[in-house]
């Protein structure tokens, strides 16, 4: 799984975020098609979504008052993940570091779902 972010725009006006997220694909990762990643159902790709949100901290879980966000799902090997960087609160949400945090939160997702490693694990 990887976790492709970007933030629309990167100026104090940008009220956006998007974040690509896939399973490992053949032709992303030069692999044999035997070894891809199955196919996620529906209610899996909710799970990891709301974890990658919580780990970039536009909306931490049980937070009332985070960020608003939803998932796509239009084909059965990713999901595109979008937000505002708006509070309801009014705050701007704490994404410092959240490319790393989302990283290892990635790497713990295809430990625990037994999916391809993306990330080549540190030494």
């Amino acid at each position: 799984m990887y976790a492709a972010a970007s933030r629309t725009g990167m100026s104090p006006g940008s009220y956006a975020a998007h974040v690509a997220v896939a399973a490992a694909r053949q032709e992303l990762l030069v692999l044999p098609v035997a070894d891809r990643d199955r196919p996620l159902i529906d209610t899996t790709w909710a799970r990891i979504a709301t974890r990658l949100i919580d780990a970039a901290g536009i909306a931490p879980l049980g937070d009332v008052e985070a960020c608003r966000w939803i998932a796509l799902r239009h084909a059965r090997d990713h999901i595109h993940l979008v937000a505002t960087l708006a509070r309801q609160d009014g705050r701007i949400p704490e994404m410092h570091g959240n490319w790393y945090r989302m990283r290892e939160t990635c790497d713990r997702i295809e430990a625990e779902l037994a999916l391809l490693l993306t990330w080549l694990p540190r030494s």
